[in-house]
């Protein structure tokens, strides 16, 4: 949109308010409030919004009622309204709501980025209907004028005689001059466009036969060569006998009329695509939300994860295909999120498969899609991930597994941005930046002729290696200690510490499930320990015979000040406000000062950056 959107945001909630004030600025909305039904009224008849964000309860007027009054004010006609509610058990508020002409509903709690995707995809459904509004006001205005202002071109055929007469008006109306017309019903013939003569023709012999209306719109060429639009209207005359002998009507310049039909007409279709596809978006973010891992971040400070996040920092502005390789549990799925987040599609979905755990029989539909009837089971038309990632990313997890077959159509989604749907001859063109992962040898599948060597090389364009938890050792306190940070809440226990004997186990072992087997190891001790110190629930087998502990040896608190520090220093020290420290260690400001005090840890007057985020993800 060239202009910025305003969002007027009604509750009577102040923390309700602020926080979902401070996520649509955050997203580039102009944002306005109000904490009553008078106030959203006022403020909206003096701003005129573009959508409103409107609470069912509020302390003066219900939120319905305010709705109505938004709906049925004329100042206001394209202005959309989404209610918001908590009652999520209840579904006759939801059908109420729509009824009085609501445009969206949405049921709280909700999160913020489940907030934003609605909010975004309701601007986006709200900006094309208002376009879509004004734009049949102009045609019906246009019409109007058009109408008003013009006269037809008269005819008359007497059919017996074959002769024709045309009115002056006629012969202007095709760029004619009045001598230059003959007197034929020919030279009309030889006027229509051939793919409206066949229809034109036959509508005048249904009238002359059984004396049904003619009124039909057709396409005439004028003297330049130029088709212009024409509503072509006639009655015929018959004698005793039922026989036809005469015909007249007019013919009227619907050009202008017709171009904005047609315009509107794409209009319509490219808005019912962008709903579907909306839709289709939206369902693809809510599963996601509902999926998503209980981290998000990559947190380290080694050099293998630093040499990593150098490498997205300067992939992921382009739109270069990435193959992410390394073992399972390493966090590629992460990888491949922090690519898409750092670049310009960021706005658009990330989409997601897994080669590995589709079956070979709908791996196709799932990325291409398929028509309706196109084989047993497909009753209705499927958008393909392909499709739905348009303008966004395409993250090929477990690539190694694609049937060969399907590899070849694979290829030229990357060459050409071109596939069909199962079923459909129809060439569909996306924009799609392709992440792909592997943990399998791609050169031994070449080599045994179970994966193309030409799709490798188009997805290897750019490699990243997702480095294996054994060769950044130094991570794992931190690791541990964000695992331990995120989970104590919801398990209702507080750790203070992990024992010695514990740590150093954890730095031993050799982690062959990497970052997701820490993870696990973590979550059952939490479980299992009684706090405050986090015992380990079980041994570790397998112990580094090549890579001893080197980093650990000293007291845990120098664990507990490392981990500190790094989080400090990723927040820019700060312990108050948006995105803290202490928000993100689950302290209150003045515990986290007691613990920096006591661990000696002062703010550096300057301070190298520090990459504190956490490799942490499923492939």
């Amino acid at each position: 949109m060239s202009e910025q959107t305003t969002i007027l945001v009604v509750d009577d909630e102040p923390a309700v308010v602020a926080a979902t004030v401070r996520v649509l600025k955050s997203a580039g909305f102009e944002v306005l409030e109000a904490t009553t039904g008078a106030e959203c009224l006022e403020v909206a008849r003096e701003r005129r919004p573009d959508l409103v964000l409107l609470d069912v309860v509020l302390p003066d007027i219900d939120g319905r009622e305010v709705c109505r009054e938004l709906k049925a004010d004329p100042a206001l006609r394209l202005t959309f309204v989404v209610l918001a509610s908590g009652k999520r058990k209840n579904a006759d508020d939801r059908v109420a709501g729509l009824d009085i002409g609501a445009d969206g509903y949405i049921l709280r709690p909700i999160g913020n980025r489940e907030l934003l995707a609605w909010i975004q995809a309701f601007v986006r459904i709200s900006s094309a209907e208002a376009a879509l509004r004004r734009a049949q006001e102009q045609i019906e205005q246009r019409h109007a004028l058009s109408v008003a202002a013009s006269l037809d071109g008269m005819w008359e055929w007497d059919i017996a005689a074959g002769t024709a007469q045309y009115s002056d008006r006629f012969a202007e109306l095709l760029a004619h001059r009045p001598d230059e017309v003959p007197g034929t019903i020919d030279f009309i013939r030889s006027t229509i466009h051939p793919d409206d003569a066949e229809a034109m023709w036959a509508t005048v012999e249904r009238h002359i036969e059984d004396r049904s209306p003619f009124n039909v719109e057709c396409r005439l060429r004028s003297k330049g060569a130029e088709y212009r639009w024409f509503r072509v209207r006639g009655l015929a005359q018959w004698d005793m006998t039922g026989r036809a002998t005469w015909m007249a009507g007019s013919i009227q310049d619907i050009t202008e009329q017709k171009t904005a039909e047609l315009a509107l007409r794409n209009a319509f279709a490219e808005i019912e695509q962008l709903k579907d596809r909306l839709r289709d978006e939206n369902i693809y973010l809510r599963e996601e939300i509902k999926s998503s891992h209980n981290f998000d971040e990559i947190v380290g400070q080694s050099e293998p994860i630093r040499l990593t996040l150098s490498k997205i920092e300067h992939v992921a502005d382009t739109d270069a295909t990435v193959l992410l390789v390394g073992e399972t549990g390493t966090g590629k799925e992460l990888l491949a999120r922090a690519i898409h987040n750092r670049s310009a599609r960021k706005e658009r979905p990330l989409v997601k498969v897994n080669c590995a755990t589709l079956p070979r029989s709908l791996i196709e539909s799932e990325l291409f899609g398929h028509v309706k009837g196109a084989f047993t089971g497909a009753f209705a038309d499927k958008v393909g991930r392909f499709q739905l990632a348009d303008g966004g990313s395409m993250f090929l997890d477990e690539i190694g597994e694609l049937d060969v077959d399907l590899q070849t159509k694979l290829l030229r989604v990357l060459q050409e941005g071109q596939f069909e749907r199962i079923g459909s001859g129809e060439t569909i063109t996306v924009d799609v930046r392709v992440i792909a992962a592997t943990n399998r040898d791609l050169h031994k599948a070449m080599s045994e002729e179970r994966f193309r060597p030409d799709l490798y090389y188009r997805l290897a364009v750019f490699p990243i290696e997702a480095p294996p938890l054994r060769l950044r050792r130094e991570d794992i306190p931190l690791l541990a200690w964000h695992f331990i940070t995120q989970r104590q809440g919801r398990l209702g226990k507080t750790f203070q510490s992990i024992t010695t004997k514990a740590m150093n186990a954890l730095i031993e072992y050799d982690w062959p499930g990497n970052v997701r087997e820490l993870e696990n190891v973590i979550e059952r001790s939490m479980i299992l320990s009684p706090g405050p110190a986090l015992l380990l629930a079980e041994s570790l087998t397998m112990p580094s015979q090549s890579h001893r502990p080197a980093t650990f040896s000293g007291p845990l608190e120098d664990v507990d000040r490392a981990h500190i520090v790094g989080v400090l220093e990723d927040c820019k020290w700060k312990i108050k406000g948006e995105d803290n420290a202490a928000e993100r260690l689950g302290l209150k400001p003045s515990t986290l000062r007691y613990r920096m005090k006591k661990l000696g840890i002062e703010r550096p007057p300057r301070h190298p950056h520090s990459v504190g985020r956490v490799l942490s993800d499923s492939d």
